[in-house]
């Protein structure tokens, strides 16, 4: 069984925030603007799902992957991916 978070919705001065906002690694150093989702996480990213080996207990019910959909935007906002990087919210007017 898959456990889906529910989505999240997130208002035009949020999403301005997270689109200008360059988020830090481990080490400190600084990430491109816009990165929500990265795809050398090892944890739970927005739009992204994770498998268990073996199941995991949430709210007292066992599930063998989780997923987290992606956040309701704004229409004046998008999301894109980069390849080497994730995915990234930017505003469609740049």
């Amino acid at each position: 069984m898959i456990y889906i978070h529910l989505q999240e919705t997130w208002t035009a001065p949020e999403c301005q925030r997270r689109a200008h906002h360059a988020p830090k690694d481990v080490w400190g150093n600084r990430q491109p603007k816009g990165l929500i989702a990265s795809n050398a996480s090892n944890y739970l990213q927005y739009g992204q799902s994770i498998a268990f080996n073996g199941k995991r207990e949430i709210n007292g019910e066992l599930y063998s992957a989780e997923y987290k959909p992606l956040p309701a935007i704004p229409p004046e906002y998008e999301f894109y991916t980069h390849p080497a990087w994730g995915t990234f919210i930017r505003s469609k007017k740049s």
